[in-house]
């Protein structure tokens, strides 16, 4: 699931801007699939959160799930 946020992510603010001004560079006039983020928002969102949290667990010297 971490890949696709971040493909997903990554595909909207890098890769898409990167192409369409390319493609108008070329004269194209390709039209790029824009990817709804507001349901992978809050996945990522609380994955990160998980992360940070075990993070702050290890860094304390908390066993996990404690």
């Amino acid at each position: 699931m971490g890949w696709v946020c971040a493909l997903a992510f990554g595909w909207t603010y890098v890769l898409a801007p990167i192409v369409a001004y390319a493609a108008k560079l070329a004269g194209s006039t390709v039209v790029l699939p824009v990817l709804d983020l507001s349901q992978l928002s809050p996945v990522l969102m609380g994955m990160l959160g998980l992360g940070v949290m075990r993070t702050y667990e290890k860094v304390n010297g908390i066993k996990a799930g404690h």
